[in-house]
């Protein structure tokens, strides 16, 4: 008798919470936020840096936003929202602010991971 296809599911992503692994996507939008969080801090090439510009507030308010980066408009719906100078800002801006806020590389990487891992898999922790 075959084994039923919704445990196999279960199997399957119960191994990924263990060995904590991404799906793909999140994975490749883990890379490209770490690009853009050194390009922010300036660690990063400098034709990437140059695509990077963060946002400055157009009115001074007591609770600010944190870090937001500018998100240039693309006049192609399908090409142009894929591209890095727009894709990078848009997923950097939708992260929580004391991500954007950090400092140090090795705990942005790890609160990422932690982020988009538990943004993932909710439903099976």
């Amino acid at each position: 008798m075959p084994p039923d296809s919704s445990t196999i599911t279960d199997r399957r992503i119960s191994a990924k919470c263990y060995f904590h692994w991404l799906p793909i996507t999140q994975r490749i939008q883990y890379k490209v936020l770490v690009i853009v969080f050194k390009a922010v801090h300036k660690q990063g090439p400098d034709y990437i840096c140059d695509m990077i510009t963060i946002k400055e507030p157009t009115q001074s308010t007591r609770q600010s936003l944190g870090r937001l980066l500018h998100e240039p408009r693309s006049r192609l719906v399908t090409a142009g929202d894929r591209a890095f100078s727009r894709a990078a800002p848009k997923l950097f801006n939708k992260l929580p602010r004391k991500l954007r806020d950090c400092d140090s590389d090795e705990m942005f990487k790890n609160q990422l991971k932690t982020y988009l891992f538990g943004n993932t898999y909710h439903d099976f922790l």
